[in-house]
């Protein structure tokens, strides 16, 4: 009868320890990622035709891609996943209905390619994606080839044989390989706990308050992008890398007849106001590269087409906050993807500018 009156007053405890989290600390619930569900929104994914082991999200709306309307291939990672976003959400889906509403016969093919545990590189995106073109029985005339690019895209090491976050070089420590090893855990079934999240999240901030030095934790996965001090050649190398993929990319281009562009993804860090979306504090007092400035070069010295959303995302954030009505571009407790809003600001942009490339064309 004791043991039964312990457990109970166990689970009551922490029942309304949850409970009150959920009503003071609402950015820290429903935040567990399964395969085919995140932030509460299902993922549904269907077959490429002709290509094995490859899928893209699916609308639901049709089974099978319309062999009749032109293509847009759209080449990114977890962002054109539409990662914690409905299908109708994500921007290329936003892009597609005023396709349709504007008469517009064009269809929008999202290929996420990444790896959970190493990320997204271009070098590797380029391979999967030349594959399954090359096993295209039409090759479409007239279609567009878009890489999406993200920050975490500078990589030094490529990820592609270490089973942990690819801005990790140095030796990880104990502390850090328990966090990796239990990630799918916590994501899994931690996250679904308010509370669990939210001592997680205190806990790494308790970890790193003790260093004020510039160090990987600065920017995280944008250590290489923004050349955070101390990876100052890191960043170097990374930078010369991703332009050499950035010009295999363009012979491929050119070689199909494919009207190339880059789409620029900003972050977090491109905002004033960035609300809960930010729970890691990175900053830019350890940069010594504008990262944005950065691939807008790297992009017009390989005279490669730049679609940028950027400045007309921050103007409409701006437009926002002189009414006082701050609204964050970001999912809840995330630097890197976008949220509704903001998905679908870069979905009318993206429409915009394609279409008066369209026109002329």
């Amino acid at each position: 009868m004791r043991i039964f009156k312990f457990f109970l007053i166990i689970f009551l405890f922490f029942y309304v320890l949850e409970t009150s989290f959920r009503v003071f600390f609402p950015e820290f619930s429903d935040k567990a990622i399964k395969t085919d569900k995140i932030n509460n929104n299902n993922f549904f994914f269907k077959d490429i035709e002709g290509f094995k082991n490859l899928k893209i999200r699916d609308s639901k709306s049709n089974l099978n891609t319309n062999k009749k309307k032109l293509k847009i291939f759209l080449l990114g990672d977890s962002i054109t996943k539409g990662f914690g976003l409905a299908y109708q959400d994500t921007f290329y889906s936003v892009t597609e209905q005023m396709f349709s509403i504007a008469g517009i016969n064009y269809e929008i093919i999202p290929f996420s390619l990444f790896k959970v545990s190493t990320g997204s590189n271009l070098d590797s995106q380029l391979k999967q994606f030349i594959e399954f073109y090359e096993q295209t029985e039409n090759k479409y005339e007239n279609s567009y080839l878009i890489y999406q690019f993200n920050y975490n895209d500078i990589l030094f090491n490529t990820g592609e044989t270490i089973n942990k976050p690819n801005w990790f070089i140095n030796n990880e420590t104990y502390f850090q390989k328990f966090i990796h090893w239990t990630g799918k855990l916590r994501y899994y079934f931690l996250n679904r706990s308010n509370f669990l999240t939210f001592l997680q999240h205190k806990l790494y901030h308790f970890r790193i308050s003790f260093n004020n030095k510039c160090s990987i934790n600065s920017l995280g996965p944008y250590t290489f992008a923004y050349g955070t001090k101390g990876f100052e050649n890191y960043s170097n190398e990374a930078w010369i890398k991703f332009e050499q993929n950035i010009q295999k990319l363009k012979i491929f281009s050119e070689k199909n007849n494919l009207d190339t562009k880059v789409l620029i993804i900003p972050t977090v860090l491109d905002f004033n106001f960035k609300g809960t979306s930010n729970p890691k504090k990175y900053n830019l007092d350890c940069a010594t590269i504008d990262a944005h400035k950065k691939i807008r070069n790297v992009l017009k010295s390989n005279e490669i087409q730049i679609l940028d959303p950027t400045k007309f995302m921050q103007k409409i954030s701006n437009l926002y906050s002189l009414e006082n009505n701050d609204k964050n571009l970001f999912i809840d407790l995330d630097h890197n993807h976008i949220n509704e809003l903001g998905s679908r600001l870069i979905g009318e942009y993206l429409f915009l500018k394609l279409q008066e490339d369209i026109s002329i064309n």
